[in-house]
């Protein structure tokens, strides 16, 4: 179970990228944050997870989603408890429309799935 839900939203973009607003992890529910994504179109995605409370402005973590399929994936550092985030998807392959359900979850310690 996860000790705080983080984010969810429903998204739709026609432009090829879809960029949720920040939010911010506590530091009493854990160092795992779990981010998640099921991909509504018929299009490979990457979902890019970045920390944004950090001077760099690469990704934390990134992962593929398959057209018309789900994926997850965890982020683990001692401070990610204390942490603000964003989820970025990207329809790489066309720039098209991005359609579907994402998001994140706090943990902790790593979640069984």
């Amino acid at each position: 179970m996860p000790r705080a839900s983080l984010f969810e939203d429903s998204i739709y973009s026609t432009n090829g990228t879809w960029t949720s607003p920040e939010f911010a992890a506590a530091s009493s529910n854990g160092n795992y944050i779990r981010y998640w994504f099921q991909n509504n179109t018929n299009e490979d995605v990457r979902v890019y997870f970045y920390r944004t409370d950090k001077s760099t402005s690469e990704y934390a973590s990134m992962m593929i989603v398959s057209a018309n399929d789900q994926n997850y994936a965890i982020y683990h550092n001692s401070t990610a408890g204390s942490g603000t985030y964003k989820i970025v998807v990207e329809a790489y392959t066309s720039g098209n429309i991005i359609s579907g359900d994402v998001a994140a979850a706090q943990y902790i310690s790593r979640p069984n799935l």
